[in-house]
């Protein structure tokens, strides 16, 4: 119940990236450089920006939620100490081996598409997660959730880089990470009340 609730922001959020995101494309100079589009209308521009951080939170949140879902989990696949250290870690130690071949491997690519379609790979991982009838099935998810997400951090700075004007860079990167705070500790604080609702 909490996992798909978070699944359907995800998809929404996937689908306006999508549409505002083909609205400008990069336009590389000479030199191989992105370039800003000054012609880019200021409210899609902000609009991209509150949707990538709605997205980054909401992520963020389905990923450190495990602290809260892990007793129930525990419970219903009758997990060892050592088990549920390893679940709740998987995330970690995957991001830390595949985090730097990762993100060189998405800053190549457009970066509207490629982090459109890898929120969409978060949420469908979490989708997984939540039908997981077994452990392993468990794991893999969460890491392939983590990856996915962490693959995002190069185009996210492409984006904020082309759309963004040079000035206003740092002011942008405060209000994202504000907003990711605020999304995350909405997470936090609605979720026990979604759980006791839905008892899943």
């Amino acid at each position: 119940g909490i996992l798909n609730v978070g699944l359907k922001t995800l998809l929404w959020i996937y689908q306006f990236i999508h549409y505002i995101g083909t609205k400008n494309q990069m336009t590389p100079d000479a030199g191989g450089e992105l370039q800003q589009s000054p012609e880019s209308p200021r409210l899609r521009r902000w609009a991209l920006v509150l949707s990538l951080t709605s997205c980054v939170g909401t992520s963020l949140g389905i990923i450190f939620l495990l602290g809260i879902l892990l007793p129930d989990i525990a419970n219903d696949l009758d997990l060892s100490p050592s088990e549920q250290g390893w679940l709740g870690s998987s995330v970690l130690i995957a991001n830390l081996i595949f985090c730097i071949p990762i993100n060189l491997v998405t800053s190549l690519g457009r970066p509207w598409r490629t982090i459109s379609l890898l929120f969409l790979g978060v949420g469908l991982f979490t989708l997984l997660q939540s039908w997981s009838p077994l452990l392993a099935v468990l794991v893999i998810g969460r890491i392939a959730t983590g990856l996915c997400f962490t693959a995002t951090q190069a185009p996210r700075a492409l984006i904020i880089q082309q759309w963004i004007p040079r000035h206003r860079i740092s002011f942008t990167n405060g209000l994202v990470f504000a907003g990711i705070d605020l999304i995350m500790g909405l997470v936090f604080l609605v979720t026990p009340q979604i759980h006791q609702m839905v008892g899943s």
